[in-house]
């Protein structure tokens, strides 16, 4: 394991122009990777897809489901009976149908209003999520190179500066996991 310094880059041509830079200034053309680090949910960890059990958002929707299949099966029920006994059943039905999914869809939409992120695009109240986008990495041989990497990174236009441990192989960052949380220079 060596440290490894890596930037996200918005163009192509940046990522070359990168790479360039950091051989030009000495770094070993195996030591340094690119690649796209898909957006967080998308990262196909699991065999069907997906790097989560469940959506984050979606985790107690249910709650959102039950009142509104309540309040909306009694509205139903109490239209419908207006008609006939049949009509109060089918009333009732439809209503708890789309009471659950009005419910569940608004319980969400409260949930997702207090978990903003903030400008740095990561949650305060979680750990901080990696965003999409190409990636730049580069394990410098010695310790001493590791603020010469940062400088070539940032004078190529690279953000979301990150150091880590890590293998990069022929130019493959062998353990990179796109779920780790970064920590950011």
């Amino acid at each position: 394991m060596s440290t490894v310094i890596a930037g996200k880059l918005q163009l192509q041509d940046q990522v070359e122009e990168a790479i360039a830079a950091l051989v030009r200034a000495g770094f070993a053309r195996d030591r340094i990777a690119s690649f796209y680090v898909n957006p967080p949910g998308q990262n196909a960890t699991f065999p069907l897809g997906g790097d989560r059990y469940a959506s984050p958002g979606a985790k107690e929707v249910g709650k959102g489901a039950i009142k509104g299949a309540s309040v909306a099966a009694a509205a139903g029920a109490a239209l419908g009976a207006v008609a006939s006994p049949v009509g109060a059943v089918i009333g009732g039905l439809v209503g708890a149908q789309v009471g659950s999914l009005a419910g569940g869809l608004s319980y969400a939409k409260e949930r997702n209003e207090k978990e903003e992120t903030s400008a740095d695009g990561t949650n305060p109240n979680t750990a901080p999520l990696r965003r999409a986008g190409m990636l730049v990495a580069v394990a410098p041989a010695k310790a001493e190179d590791e603020a010469e990497a940062v400088e070539v990174l940032h004078r190529c236009g690279a953000t979301d500066m990150e150091i880590a441990e890590g293998e990069i192989v022929d130019t493959q960052w062998r353990d990179f996991d796109p779920l780790s949380a970064p920590r950011y220079l």
